[in-house]
């Protein structure tokens, strides 16, 4: 498995969206963290199952069962997390983060 990091914006934000669900439910939170991770641990495998995003050099993968993905630029050394994006969050917002080392 190749490796993998997050932009300290995306990782700022998957750290609140586990904050929001642990507040509707306790224990929703570490679910949500877990199937975030599990995504992860998926696309470190098989980096490029995922789809490339319209109009970035980044792919978007669909976090099961949440309204969430997570963007990542599938780098041939690493895996670096853009975002974890909700659905309805404004499309490409993140895209800044792509200029980023």
């Amino acid at each position: 498995m190749i490796p993998y990091d997050f932009d300290p914006d995306a990782e700022a934000e998957f750290d609140q969206a586990v904050a929001r669900y642990e507040a509707v439910r306790p224990g929703l939170g570490a679910e949500f963290r877990k199937a975030v991770e599990g995504a992860i641990t998926t696309l470190r495998s098989l980096p490029q199952i995922a789809g490339l995003f319209p109009g970035a050099p980044c792919r978007q993968y669909i976090v099961t069962g949440y309204p969430y993905s997570v963007i990542y630029a599938d780098r041939t050394d690493l895996i670096y997390v853009l975002a974890v994006a909700h659905h309805r969050r404004r499309s490409g917002y993140w895209k800044k983060r792509l200029r980023r080392p």
